[in-house]
């Protein structure tokens, strides 16, 4: 269970975003803690008031930081 679980809108991500830091939402051992990536991501947005602009950017800073090569 995630630490912030109760409450998201407490979860220092926010304050990480807003400083400029590159950060990425995950799911961890989905099938365990009952979860999936998209679940993760509505309920982080909903908690911080994220609209479809800084989903976008979080996803393509999780895709930088995976290392892949460009396609394209």
């Amino acid at each position: 269970m995630c630490y912030f679980e109760d409450d998201l809108a407490k979860h220092p991500i926010r304050e990480m975003v807003d400083a400029g830091l590159r950060v990425t939402i995950n799911s961890d051992d989905p099938p365990m803690f009952h979860t999936d990536i998209g679940s993760e991501f509505v309920k982080m947005a909903t908690a911080a008031d994220w609209g479809p602009d800084q989903i976008r950017i979080l996803c393509l800073e999780a895709v930088d930081g995976s290392w892949l090569d460009d396609v394209g």
